[in-house]
């Protein structure tokens, strides 16, 4: 019995030693293991394409990234749903916390709908005049010609807002801008009052856009009192640059040539647009571990600058005061590498800032790092499962001498 005693205490003590040795070693790595980085996609739903933010750790916030377009609509958010739109999601430092992949459909509603009509505002012409154009509103629309409408003895000088002319005037290939049903109505002059065109130019020389901008030109011409001053506009590349009523917007790198040309005449001149690409400002940075850590350690921050195309992506960083002067002793991060250490507990707030993220401006954002007491008996150190393996082997090896020596005693009893 006295044996049995023995072999029981030798156990026991094998399987403690055993225990204090695996169980500081999984606290510290559960404490340093990083979590899985998440992802939320963005679904624009006939928008413009939203690129997805990754590298983010489970229940970090996101900021919201830059909003997208879509032709006669304005946006209504982004949504966990794209059924109902009932559950919004909330952008910022206190927002919806990304718990798992997720991904969010935009919201759009519709824009009013109006008409821009043509009307011959005569009852002795001949000919139709140009098609109804839907338009939404606020939706800028190029002005039509006469198209086949004749009026004998009378020429064409272009369209009024009013039929007996007290409105505004608009020219062929201008630009009006559509807020309500409207009604363009022809002008007629009698023929022997028209002064024809002799030339025309465009008052802009060759200018240069990146993509996404945009730019009106305006026309001069001879002489300046000409009947009908309607003009066509034209681009030579139109995945360079496009025209709509003179004003150009720049949709991809390169060069391409502006024409106007007047309907009077024919005349034409040119201009050349060349077009760089666009400045990508910084919307945030992710995959920031701001999970607490132990005094006297370091924190090699991982990061990604979101967008992934922004046009600077280079981060300094630095440590700056928290509020009430609780920054963690000692605390200090490299001003390439980010990491980050600090020799006594405390709050750190790390700042990146990307020069010029914003092009006119710095692009600033800061995480809040809470640094613990370091926990006895916790190492410091990395794990090390050596110790682990050695008590196991320990373990099994006096047990294994202990259940020997008991069967040896009893097999010496018998004989």
């Amino acid at each position: 019995m006295k044996t049995k005693n023995l072999i029981s205490i030798v156990t026991i003590l094998a399987l403690v030693l055993t225990l204090t040795t695996l169980i500081p070693t999984a606290a510290q790595s559960a404490l340093s293991e990083q979590p899985a980085n998440l992802s939320v996609e963005f679904d624009s739903n006939g928008g413009a394409a939203v690129p997805a933010i990754t590298n983010i750790f489970p229940n970090a916030a996101i900021l919201e990234p830059a909003q997208p377009t879509r032709a006669g609509c304005t946006f209504g958010g982004w949504f966990k749903d794209d059924d109902t739109f009932a559950e919004e999601f909330v952008f910022g430092a206190s927002g919806t916390p990304v718990t798992a992949d997720i991904t969010l459909y935009a919201k759009w509603d519709a824009l009013s709908a109006f008409t821009l009509s043509y009307n011959s505002n005569t009852t002795a012409g001949t000919g139709t005049a140009p098609a109804v154009v839907p338009c939404f509103d606020g939706e800028w629309v190029e002005v039509a010609g006469a198209g086949d409408l004749a009026f004998e003895t009378f020429v064409f000088a272009g369209w009024n807002t009013q039929s007996d002319e007290n409105g505004d005037d608009y020219s062929p290939g201008e630009l009006i801008q559509i807020t309500a049903n409207t009604t363009l109505y022809a002008l007629w002059i009698p023929e022997f009052f028209e002064i024809p065109v002799t030339d025309i130019e465009i008052d802009d020389s060759d200018f240069g856009l990146s993509v996404g901008q945009t730019q009106d030109l305006t026309v001069t011409f001879t002489p300046d009192n000409a009947t009908n001053r309607g003009v066509t506009w034209s681009s030579s590349d139109t995945t360079v640059a496009t025209v709509l009523g003179g004003r150009v917007t720049a949709v991809g790198t390169g060069a391409a040539t502006i024409t106007v040309t007047s309907v009077d005449g024919g005349f034409t001149d040119t201009v050349t647009v060349t077009v760089t690409a666009a400045f990508v400002p910084v919307n945030q940075i992710t995959g920031i571990d701001t999970t607490p850590f132990i005094e006297g350690t370091s924190r090699i921050l991982g990061w990604a600058v979101y967008p992934a195309t922004a046009t600077n992506q280079e981060i300094s960083w630095s440590i700056v005061d928290t509020p009430g002067g609780t920054t963690a002793p000692g605390a200090a991060v490299g001003e390439s590498d980010g990491i980050v250490t600090a020799t006594g507990a405390g709050t750190v707030v790390v700042r990146a800032t990307i020069a010029a993220g914003l092009n006119a401006a710095d692009f600033t954002q800061d995480f809040t790092i809470e640094i613990i007491p370091e926990p006895e008996p916790i190492p410091t150190s990395l794990p090390d499962i050596t110790p682990a393996i050695a008590a196991v082997i320990a373990f099994l090896a006096i047990s294994a001498v202990a259940w020997a020596y008991l069967i040896n005693t009893k097999t010496r009893k018998k004989s």
